[in-house]
């Protein structure tokens, strides 16, 4: 993710996907694991994707902040485009978010998300 080397342990999928007592998992993750991990689910319905958007102009305020020269800001910038083109090649039913709300609102918004998912499946 974002020229780093990060991966998820399927020990670590396994664990959130057969959570005990309804526990809720929150994982992130690139689209194209997203995919390989739908395609090989008995039961796809288990995972409810989500695609947080931030602006290109957020993004690039941010990572000036944090020191990042031109060249690491251009390549988040594309990697994002390419997340997002990811996202929309993908056969799944995902949620967008905008991140440009506070956390709260995000968080808030996320969450009713779940809820009425949790409810419709009963």
């Amino acid at each position: 993710v974002r020229g780093q080397c990060y991966g998820t342990l399927k020990e670590s999928l396994t664990e959130a996907l057969y959570a005990k007592n309804n526990r809720l998992a929150i994982m992130i993750l690139v689209p194209e694991v997203l995919e390989i991990l739908l395609d090989n689910l008995a039961i796809p319905d288990i995972v409810l994707p989500f695609f947080i958007e931030t602006p290109n102009p957020e993004i690039k305020t941010r990572l000036i902040k944090e020191g990042k020269t031109p060249e690491e800001i251009d390549k988040r910038l594309n990697d994002e485009r390419k997340w997002e083109e990811e996202m929309k090649k993908l056969h799944v039913r995902y949620f967008k978010i905008s991140n440009q709300n506070k956390i709260k609102e995000t968080i808030s918004e996320i969450s009713k998300i779940i809820s009425q998912k949790q409810k419709s499946a009963l």
